[in-house]
């Protein structure tokens, strides 16, 4: 199971908990993957996938302990992915050995002929001869295998005549098992001498690939329906109910042995796990909320219930900060102004780099208005970050210009489509346009003194926009203080 379907605190796209069962043997229990799923494994395979899968055959045991070599046996994984939504919960796969499987080694459609099962990568999974069992399809058939390898994979009806096999006739019918997209092989090697010479090649083909759809068919039958698709799918339901948030359904394992038993417990186990984290979710609904949750479905009345708690915390939470953060702004250009209020030259300065420093803005400039009347004209008495020579001497008339039109209008003016020309920000890789220039307006009640314009990559958010007009409000407070103060002095 993904670590995050059975520990909310888990949300990371990554991580696992693995549930192994044996048929003898301590149950193995542990967490892998917490770094990354390993790429090109068959987890991780399975999981991009999210399709029904049967692996390649390997040694597999009955016990936990994989150096007991008298419980190991060929076998492979039936494998299905746990779904809800599109999203991938996790996996659960039943190991089943493969000796059982040796009757298609017995299958005779003529004398002399010999049947045998390949898997989808060309490993041999029953022949007649057993030394044969688990070696690629090259020890079986002579020359090269790789078209014949390529035809098995996609799932194609092959047959050909082989001189290297003795001159044998060589047929294989693709054995699609469940809804996995990586077909095995019934494979037919025939001596032509064992065919009556009178029949011609497509008489003895059709009835060769009608034999061994026959046996297809025997085979889907025995292995699929009997074997795999009923107890495989009446765990699936259990799991998928699981997955809806219905928990405490009645057990029954009275028909099931062996894995399917097994597997039925591990969902057993995973269902208290679920348990659990209900009791948690009560303790979050105390007020203890320190986790994420995923709601399982419109059945899952304790998600929904988290989900809304959740919900509305983290909007208290973000609100919150965004008012710590204006708070901690305004105290910080507070103590910045007491500290300078008896230095007109440095008063600018600080004030400036303060504000720009707290809206992490990337330039910024302060403007003032001199003169009275038909005499008023703007001046930059203070820069941050900006080309020097450009606007150390800007003097502005008026109403002129961007920052003389937010001083007449007294509103603060945000732009993110910048006129073509009107600043670029400079930085060790060059110059740019800024994504948002802001022009805040100093005025108060009565008067206004002047404008602050900054320039920055960033878009200011609705927060900060908000900072921004309460600074200005102090700033042109004190402004106008320390400028009627220089006027008595």
């Amino acid at each position: 199971m993904e670590l995050s379907a059975v520990d909310t605190a888990w949300t990371r796209p990554y991580g696992r908990k693995r549930y192994t069962y044996y048929r003898a043997g301590a149950p193995l229990i542990d967490t892998v993957n917490t770094t990354g799923d390993i790429p090109g494994s068959l987890y991780a395979t399975l999981k991009a996938a999210k399709e029904e899968a049967l692996t390649e055959p390997y040694i597999l045991s009955s016990t936990s302990s994989v150096k007991d070599q008298r419980n190991n046996y060929l076998g492979t994984s039936v494998c299905v992915p746990l779904l809800k939504d599109g999203r991938f919960l996790g996996l659960v796969g039943m190991d089943i050995t493969l000796d059982a499987l040796d009757f298609i080694a017995r299958i005779k459609p003529f004398e002399g002929a010999t049947s045998f099962l390949v898997s989808n990568q060309g490993i041999i999974v029953s022949h007649e001869v057993p030394e044969m069992i688990g070696k690629p399809l090259s020890a079986v058939i002579k020359g090269d295998t790789t078209a014949v390898l390529a035809s098995i994979q996609q799932g194609n009806i092959l047959s050909y005549n082989d001189s290297t096999a003795g001159d044998a006739l060589i047929a294989f019918t693709p054995l699609h098992i469940g809804r996995s997209d990586n077909p095995w092989s019934i494979g037919t090697i025939v001596p032509t001498a064992s065919i009556n010479g009178g029949i011609n090649t497509i008489l003895l083909r059709t009835l060769l690939l009608s034999t061994l759809g026959l046996v297809l068919l025997i085979v889907s039958v025995v292995l699929i329906a009997n074997s795999i698709t009923h107890p495989m799918n009446a765990i699936n339901a259990r799991l998928k109910a699981l997955a809806r948030g219905q928990i405490g359904m009645a057990r029954t394992t009275r028909r099931l042995r062996g894995e399917l038993r097994e597997m039925t417990e591990s969902v057993y186990a995973l269902e208290a796990n679920l348990k659990d984290k209900i009791d948690f979710a009560v303790d979050i609904g105390k007020g203890k909320f320190d986790s994420v949750f995923q709601v399982s479905g419109q059945d899952d009345t304790l998600g929904l219930a988290l989900e809304s708690m959740r919900t509305n915390l983290k909007r208290f939470r973000e609100e919150e900060a965004k008012g710590v953060w204006q708070n901690d702004g305004l105290a910080r250009l507070n103590d910045v102004i007491r500290r300078n209020a008896s230095n007109t030259e440095g008063f600018y300065d600080h004030v400036l780099k303060t504000l720009v420093q707290i809206l992490k803005a990337n330039q910024g400039g302060l403007f003032i208005i001199h003169g009275e009347d038909e005499d008023r004209y703007i001046e930059l008495v203070s820069v941050y970050a900006y080309e020097r020579k450009k606007y150390l001497s800007r003097r502005l008339g008026w109403g002129e210009s961007l920052i003389g039109q937010c001083i007449l209008e007294g509103e603060i003016i945000h732009l993110k489509d910048i006129p073509a020309g009107y600043i670029r920000i400079t930085s060790g890789l060059g110059e740019a346009t800024p994504a948002m220039l802001a022009l805040l307006p100093l005025r108060t009640e009565t008067h206004a003194v002047g404008a602050i314009e900054l320039a920055t990559f960033a878009t200011l958010q609705p927060h900060e926009l908000e900072f921004l007009k309460r600074a200005g409000e102090i700033i042109s407070a004190s402004i106008y203080n320390l400028r009627v103060a220089e006027r008595v002095v």
